[in-house]
């Protein structure tokens, strides 16, 4: 009984090391002033292995997004939130409509609940990535 106890919590410390830690860089903000009222982002940061971790909260039942590298949607990249999931977009000059990267940088399937009326998204992908 006692190894069984030990073996535990031999393994349950050797996965909380091998999770990866990610340091707050943005915690729950909107970003930029206007942005859509009850979209927040945080974003995290794994520096050992160059990884991202973005928190994407927004209503459930409309899709959402949140756009990086800009103060205006031309030439942004970002992700667009709905209920079929997460996509990863390149939005153009102008009004043309953002097209779908080819390639995702996105690590894995992203977490998505829903809770009291708010989907949250929770991404991960490298530092940087070819399409990005």
């Amino acid at each position: 009984m006692n190894a069984c106890i030990v073996l535990c919590l031999a393994l349950t410390a050797f996965l909380a090391n091998a999770v990866a830690q990610y340091e707050t860089c943005v915690a729950d903000t909107a970003i930029v002033t206007g942005g859509t009222p009850g979209v927040t982002v945080s974003i995290g940061r794994d520096e050992a292995n160059e990884m991202v971790q973005i928190t994407l909260v927004g209503p459930s039942d409309v899709w959402f997004g949140h756009g990086f590298d800009g103060l205006v949607m031309a030439n942004n990249y970002g992700f667009i939130v709905d209920t079929s999931g997460v996509s990863e977009r390149r939005f153009g000059t102008g009004y043309s409509v953002p097209t779908e990267l080819a390639t995702t940088s996105i690590v894995g399937t992203p977490e998505t609940s829903i809770v009291g009326g708010d989907r949250t998204v929770v991404i991960e992908r490298p530092y940087s990535a070819t399409d990005a």
